[in-house]
């Protein structure tokens, strides 16, 4: 598997072949979120706390 399919939104799921991704660190390890999905980061950070969470345990 290659790093690309590897890359996908930390909210949606999409890989950056199907959309672009911006790079997001937290707790010092990078995740990813697509543009339709900033929106969501921004002001309904509550909504990804259960993601944020298995980011940080990993």
């Amino acid at each position: 598997m290659s790093q690309s399919e590897d890359n996908r939104c930390l909210n949606c799921q999409l890989s950056e072949n199907e959309t672009p991704l911006v790079p997001l660190h937290y707790t010092g390890k990078q995740a990813w979120i697509c543009p339709a999905c900033l929106p969501v980061l921004i002001h309904k950070t509550e909504m990804l706390s259960g993601k944020l969470a298995e980011l940080e345990a990993a």
